[in-house]
C-alpha cells in the first residue's frame, strides 16, 4: 500500500515475467517501465495513493502520457518499438475535465497486479520443480507450452494489460 513499496514490487514483477525493468525516480518519469526489447515498452503510472471514490484528473493523464518520450530520450530503445501506458489506481473514474485526454491509456487495479503477481510465483515455483535438472534443449517445447497455458506468455500478458482502456462511461 505504500507507493514505493508498490513501484518496487512492480519492478520486481516485471523481472519475474522477462522484462527487463527501469525503475527511474526522476521528475517527470514513469513509476515503472517493463521493457521487452525493442518490441514493446510498459510504461507504468502507478496512483495508489488515489482511494476508490477519488477520480483521475488530466494532470494524472497529461504525466503518463509523456512517459513513452521519457523512455525514447533516456534509454536506447528503437523507434519501431510500441508503447503502452498503464495507470494503476483503485479507481478509473475520470474527473470530467480529463474525459477528452484518457485516450491511449489503459486501466489496472492494484489488486490485479497483486492477483498477476500471485499467479506468476505459482507458476514459476511450479515450472522450477517440474522443469528442475532438465536439459533446456530438451525441455523447451514443454516448457512454452506451460508458459501459454498459464497465460504468461508475451502476447497474454500484453492482453491482460490492455483490457481497459480508461475512457468516458457512456
Amino acid at each position: 500500500d505504500e507507493p514505493s513499496k508498490f513501484h518496487q514490487g512492480l519492478e520486481l514483477l516485471g523481472r519475474c515475467i522477462g522484462s527487463l525493468p527501469l525503475r527511474p525516480t526522476t521528475d517527470g518519469a514513469p513509476d515503472v517501465v517493463w521493457s521487452f526489447g525493442d518490441i514493446l515498452s510498459v510504461c507504468f503510472e502507478a496512483k495508489t495513493e488515489k482511494k476508490v471514490s477519488a477520480a483521475i484528473f488530466k494532470k494524472d493523464l497529461e504525466e503518463a502520457k509523456l512517459h513513452p518520450d521519457w523512455v525514447k530520450h533516456n534509454t536506447k530503445v528503437s523507434g519501431e518499438c510500441e508503447f503502452l501506458v498503464v495507470l494503476v489506481s483503485q479507481t478509473a473514474k475520470l474527473d470530467k475535465i480529463a474525459e477528452p485526454f484518457a485516450g491511449g491509456v489503459y486501466y489496472i487495479s492494484p489488486d490485479t497486479i497483486r492477483s498477476l503477481a500471485s499467479h506468476v510465483v505459482a507458476v514459476l515455483r511450479s515450472l522450477r520443480a517440474k522443469f528442475a535438472g532438465r536439459d533446456y534443449a530438451d525441455a523447451e517445447k514443454e516448457f512454452a507450452a506451460e508458459i501459454i497455458a498459464a497465460k504468461l506468455d508475451f502476447e497474454s500478458l500484453k492482453a491482460a494489460l490492455i483490457s481497459i482502456p480508461l475512457k468516458k462511461k457512456n
